[in-house]
């Protein structure tokens, strides 16, 4: 017997001009999931994230107004167990930039993650880890399929 996890959607919760606040909360139903005919063998997993994005100006000519500030932060209870009980917790924040890539609507994104594992158990290890990450986002045209008269 096995449950199907299930997952909660994310929330806007303000808006205004320039900046944007959303939140989300992630609820996996794992405990009740049967792995190798062991009843009970994960936890629940659930994740509480929030973040804000800041863009100082859609309308201004200057560069520096069209960079994306982000910045957020989370908080984590993994699904597994380890001698039947909930082997850690989890947090972690982060901050990026979006920046854009001149006379286009696409981004390099470059973000910072710092994230702790705390084991909940005496002799578990704790974990800290540093994410340094460089993405591309495309927001071009390229498959727009054109209608030719």
């Amino acid at each position: 017997h096995s449950s199907v996890p299930r997952f909660l959607p994310s929330i806007p919760l303000f808006f205004y001009h320039s900046l944007i606040v959303g939140a989300d909360f992630n609820l996996q139903k794992w405990g009740d999931v049967t792995y190798m005919n062991q009843p009970n063998a994960f936890c629940d997993a659930m994740k509480i994230s929030v973040g804000a994005e800041y863009m100082p100006s859609r309308f201004s000519r200057s560069y520096l107004a069209h960079i994306k500030y982000r910045v957020g932060g989370y908080y984590s209870e993994p699904y597994y167990k380890i001698g039947g009980e909930r082997a850690s917790r989890e947090y972690g924040v982060t901050a990026g930039l979006g920046l854009p890539l001149p006379g286009s609507r696409s981004l390099i994104n470059v973000s910072a993650q710092y994230i702790k594992v705390h084991g909940l158990k005496a002799g578990m290890v704790d974990e800290n880890t540093l994410r340094l990450s460089i993405g591309i986002t495309f927001n071009e045209g390229w498959f727009f399929k054109r209608k030719v008269k």
